[in-house]
């Protein structure tokens, strides 16, 4: 048996020839004719051929063994994407259907819009006197709903099936007042006014049912008022359509409840009607219509309880949404594995990227390219350049992106450390601030408050500056620079509650700072257990945070409250043994997803925190070219963008939590 095997260089593309050198990496000796165009060296290159000729000649049993269970694990995987293909057909074909289903409800619903707006046109201009025809929304609803439930079911694994779910519980509530027009109050009321239309009594009973008869209608009017709330504030507040159902079942035994125990004897007098009425009695009827007339008592108590109807109505549906809201969302599980995909792009960029920034929808990336700042439109992982930007006289290193508007903060390193402020015009221009000079060299790191009032900067100086922010005026004005650093500072961050601070600089020391009486303050410093430079820091939480130390990927982790830290050996991670000179990538936390992403040397690791609080690494590592690589991710954690020097080329990876 014959070692037979197909061999791929680094290109992905069929080997044609080997590196005779077996000091080089066995995945980067195997050459295509691609990679022949760019060898340089003076090495032995040998035709594949031979070489395999060469090698079965010691090609012993084990060898022969190894290489059937290669080949047996080819097989399968060809087997696998052959099938994979299949499915990918046979959910395309699921897809159509969906796209014909949602397409033929679609125009039935516009049909019948048309329809009904032609007949109130007509009876408007062409004073047509007949009723207008029922628009049996419904109807529809029960036709298409089923059979869209039953074509996306499949799919509720996936990550985008969510919104799609959501969609169709908002289809199916559309009607969600039938579940409070059910109320017992209301059925009771409807039933005595048909009673009492059929028998047409003198003019005080049919004056006296107007009045219930207008609670009803106004009731109704405002249950529809209600409901419309209910679905827009619920919205993204349902996550499953069983605890909806217990909600809204909840609510009717409540409502019911309530207005029963508030209105029990105005309802109690209403059934004695009802009850005088199925014994045929009329006189008795009529008698006690009378004295309802002249009972003052009976008159506030109808009249209260059309506020009170609405009132209650209101309440329960008040709490309700606030138990919704109090529902926890999804949280990411945090075992759970978090898998990649890497977009190509083929976006190549000469001057060096220090930084990258998303703003609040991922619909614009920003990222330095040496003292320009280029703006990409980005969609779907896909980037295309919008704008180029010109302001600073050195490398722009650090950038920061407004929460709420298209609006940011670029930073300049080296010897000039000048901050300029961005805003996006109406023409979708930007135009600049004045450059803010404080910092004596250049900036490493900028965070600011959650209400962006605060801006504080981090810079080689050995200085941290506060600054006033206003994102509307473009404008900073700085307020006061914090001096306790005695060596170039790397990193800050802050805690949620923005009570506490931490940075890190080239002293081995992490220096813990306060908030007191709205002022910035030097609170302690907190000696690590490994005397080491940290590169990075970065709160997860109001009391802990971690800390990367520069000669090893180890990352410690500190917890603490009052201000005092301690670090916890045994929650400490290895993420590899190399060291890290470089520290322009700070560390990434998506608090909703669970997602932290660190740099260090050239590797990339995506990280979750686990139950128990240690860390775990949760994803293949990315493997860059250099250390020299920078990135971001986007605010949905639905992508994480690189850049690296040897490459010179921007990499997009899709993230599916």
């Amino acid at each position: 048996m014959e070692l037979e095997i197909n061999l791929f260089c680094k290109h992905n593309h069929q080997a044609v020839q080997i590196i005779n050198d077996p000091s080089m990496n066995p995945t980067q000796r195997l050459l295509c004719y691609e990679c022949l165009d760019q060898y340089q060296y003076q090495t032995e290159l040998i035709e594949i051929s031979i070489a395999l000729a060469q090698a079965n000649k010691n090609f012993n049993q084990t060898s022969k063994y190894s290489n059937l269970i290669l080949l047996q694990n080819i097989m399968h995987l060809n087997t696998f994407i052959k099938n994979f293909w299949l499915l990918k057909v046979e959910i395309q074909e699921v897809c159509e259907q969906i796209n014909i289903k949602t397409l033929q409800w679609l125009q039935k619903l516009q049909d019948l819009q048309n329809k009904e707006f032609i007949q109130r046109f007509d009876q408007s201009f062409n004073k047509y006197q007949d009723d207008l025809d029922e628009v049996n929304y419904g109807f529809l609803t029960q036709q298409y709903l089923p059979v869209l439930n039953t074509l996306i079911n499949p799919f509720n694994s996936l990550n985008k099936f969510n919104p799609c779910q959501q969609t169709l519980l908002q289809l199916s509530k559309v009607n969600i007042e039938d579940a409070i027009q059910q109320l017992n109050v209301e059925n009771q009321c409807r039933t005595l006014i048909e009673k009492i239309e059929r028998v047409k009594l003198n003019s005080i009973c049919e004056q006296e049912f107007t009045h219930i008869k207008e609670i009803i209608v106004n009731s109704s009017e405002q249950n529809k008022g209600i409901q419309s709330e209910i679905i827009e504030q619920s919205t993204n507040l349902i996550g499953l359509r069983q605890h909806l159902s217990q909600s809204i079942h909840k609510l009717e035994i409540e409502l019911t409840n309530r207005i029963s125990q508030q209105n029990g004897e105005y309802f109690q007098s209403i059934q004695n009607l009802n009850l005088l009425i199925n014994e045929g009695s009329f006189n008795k009827f009529i008698e006690k219509i009378n004295r309802i007339e002249k009972d003052q008592a009976i008159i506030i108590m109808r009249e209260e309880f059309k506020t009170k109807l609405t009132n209650c109505i209101q309440g329960v549906l008040n709490n309700t949404l606030k138990d919704l809201q109090r529902q926890p969302a999804s949280e990411p599980i945090p075992n759970r594995f978090i898998l990649h995909k890497l977009i190509k792009t083929e976006i190549r960029q000469k001057d060096c990227c220090y930084a990258i920034q998303f703003n609040k929808d991922t619909s614009i990336m920003i990222s330095t390219s040496g003292k320009d700042i280029k703006v990409w439109d980005f969609y779907k992982g896909h980037l295309k350049l919008s704008n180029t930007l010109q302001k600073h006289i050195d490398d722009v290193t650090c950038l920061l992106f407004s929460n709420y508007s298209n609006s940011f903060i670029s930073g300049c390193g080296n010897e000039d450390g000048s901050i300029v402020c961005w805003q996006q015009d109406n023409n979708f221009g930007w135009k600049s601030s004045k450059p803010f000079k404080q910092h004596s060299l250049g900036l490493r790191c900028m965070i600011m408050n959650h209400d962006e009032t605060q801006l504080i900067t981090g810079s080689l100086g050995k200085t941290i500056i506060i600054w006033k922010l206003d994102f509307k005026e473009n404008n900073l004005v700085y307020e006061y620079s914090l001096f306790e650093n005695q060596n170039k500072l790397l990193s800050l961050s802050m805690n949620d509650s923005e009570t506490c601070m931490v940075s890190c600089n080239e002293d081995q020391v992490i220096f813990i700072w306060w908030k007191q009486q709205g002022i910035w303050k030097f609170k302690d410093t907190l000696k690590q257990s490994v005397q080491d430079i940290g590169r990075q820091i970065k709160f997860l939480s109001d009391t802990e945070f971690i800390w990367l130390q520069q000669s090893k990927g180890r990352v410690h982790f500190f917890e603490g409250q009052n201000f005092k830290f301690q670090e916890k050996p045994e929650k400490q991670l290895l993420l590899n043994n190399q060291q890290q000179d470089w520290n322009l990538f700070p560390i990434l936390y998506n608090k909703l997803k669970n997602v932290i992403v660190i740099r260090h040397n050239s590797t990339v690791f995506i990280i979750r925190k686990q139950l128990d609080g240690n860390l775990k690494i949760m994803a293949d590592p990315i493997q860059c070219q250099s250390e020299f690589t920078y990135g971001s991710l986007s605010k949905d954690c639905q992508y994480l963008v690189l850049w690296d020097m040897v490459s010179q080329q921007y990499n997009v990876y899709e993230i599916l939590v």
